[in-house]
C-alpha cells in the first residue's frame, strides 16, 4: 500500500532540496522549509499534477501488498496535496499511526541526523492512498445499475465540478476507455451549467437540470446536481438508439444514487 504520513517538526529537515528519497526503502521525505511549503501551496492544481504523480508508484501498485511506499509530507501541505490526489482520481482513507516504522525499523543508527529527526517529529495524521471510490456502499449502487442487463447504461460517474475530481465511477465491459482519463476535462462543464441555468432563469423556465448528448456510438445523460458542491452525475449508454430508454432508466436510478451520495458526503 501507499501510505502518507503528515508530520510537523520544530526542526528543519536534514536536506536542502525539496525532497529526499530513500530508494532502498521506498520512503520519501518532503521538506518542511518554509520556502518549499509555500511554493507547493501557491501553485495551482494543473501545475502540481505531474509533480505529484511522479511521487507515486505505478497505478497498479497503489493498493497492492507489494508496495511499501511511504510519503512523509509536512502537515501544512495536506489540503493542497489531497486536492491534487483527487484531481488525479485518488482518494484517501484513515491509516494506522502504529504502522509507521520507527527509525530502528528503518535501520537508522542511533545519533544519526535522520534518526533524531524521525524520533522527534510529530505525526499528525496517517492516510492510505486508494484508487477510485472510497465509499463501498455508493460504489455498489453504481455497480448494480451497470450490471443490470435490461437497461442500456454501460457506465456511471459522479464528478465534483468545483474541485475537479472523480468521486466514484463504474463501467461494464462494453464501455471502452477509462473515465479516469477524461475526468479533468469535465471541469469545464461547470461553465455549461452556469450558462444554461442563467438562460433558463432569464426566460423563466428554471435552472438546468439535465442534458442528453448524442455521440457517434452512444449517448450520455448528464445531471447537474447542487448539494454542498456542484456535482455532475453521468449515465453513459453504449447504444446509439433508444433515447427514451436512457432517459427512463436514468430517471429511475437517479434518486437512489443521489440519496447514497448525500449519505457519503
Amino acid at each position: 500500500m501507499t501510505m502518507i504520513v503528515f508530520y510537523e517538526s520544530q526542526e528543519p529537515v536534514w536536506f536542502k532540496q525539496h525532497c529526499y528519497a530513500e530508494l532502498t526503502t521506498d520512503k520519501t521525505f518532503f521538506s518542511n522549509y518554509d520556502e518549499w511549503v509555500e511554493d507547493f501551496n501557491n501553485k495551482d492544481i494543473e501545475e502540481l499534477k505531474s509533480l505529484v504523480k511522479s511521487w507515486l508508484p505505478p497505478i497498479g501498485n497503489i493498493s497492492g501488498n507489494e508496495d511499501n511506499t511511504i510519503l512523509y509530507i509536512p502537515f501544512e501541505m495536506k489540503d493542497k496535496l489531497i486536492k491534487v490526489l483527487k484531481y488525479l482520481g485518488f482518494n484517501t482513507k484513515n491509516g494506522d499511526i502504529a504502522s509507521v516504522p520507527t527509525s530502528k525499523k528503518l535501520g537508522l543508527g542511533p545519533g544519526e541526523t535522520r534518526t533524531v529527526f524521525y524520533d522527534n517529529m510529530e505525526i499528525k495524521e496517517v492516510s492510505q492512498l486508494v484508487q477510485g471510490c472510497v465509499n463501498k456502499k455508493l460504489e455498489k449502487v453504481l455497480d448494480d445499475v451497470v450490471a443490470d442487463p435490461i437497461n442500456p447504461i454501460g457506465g456511471i460517474f459522479l464528478f465534483d465540478l468545483r474541485n475537479g475530481f472523480l468521486i466514484c465511477e463504474s463501467t461494464n465491459n462494453e464501455l471502452s476507455g477509462n473515465i479516469n482519463l477524461v475526468a479533468p476535462s469535465l471541469c469545464s462543464l461547470i461553465n455549461f451549467d452556469e450558462m444554461l441555468s442563467k438562460f433558463g432563469t432569464t426566460i423563466e423556465r428554471g435552472k438546468l437540470n439535465s442534458v442528453v448528448i448524442q455521440l457517434t456510438n452512444g449517448m450520455i445523460r448528464l445531471y447537474f446536481v447542487n448539494l454542498e458542491l456542484p456535482i455532475l452525475l453521468g449515465f453513459v449508454s453504449t447504444k446509439n438508439k433508444g433515447i427514451g430508454q436512457l432517459i427512463a432508466f436514468s430517471d429511475r436510478e437517479y434518486p437512489k444514487i443521489i440519496e447514497e451520495l448525500k449519505l457519503a458526503m
